[in-house]
């Protein structure tokens, strides 16, 4: 009876096996690599929006509370030129 041709594929066979899941596991890693980094990204760029729009809010409440200036006043339109 010969043992080494019966257990010789069964080892290949793994081998392959664990090569693949190292590919795998490889390939993974990568992509939730770079899946963090774009979601932080994303969560930088929502910040500085944020930021952006509050400063903005911030400013139409201070035009709000600021009394008329000579000037300011607002200009009817009618597409009609005098």
């Amino acid at each position: 009876m010969n043992t080494q041709t019966e257990t010789q594929p069964t080892s290949d066979t793994a081998e392959i096996a664990a090569a693949f899941l190292r590919v795998g596991a490889a390939w993974a890693r990568h992509g939730l690599s770079i899946a963090r980094s774009s979601v932080q990204t994303s969560a930088r760029t929502l910040e500085v929006t944020a930021d952006a729009l509050g400063r903005i809010a911030n400013r139409f409440g201070d035009l709000a509370k600021e009394e008329p200036k000579p000037g300011d006043d607002v200009v009817e339109t009618t597409g009609r030129a005098d």
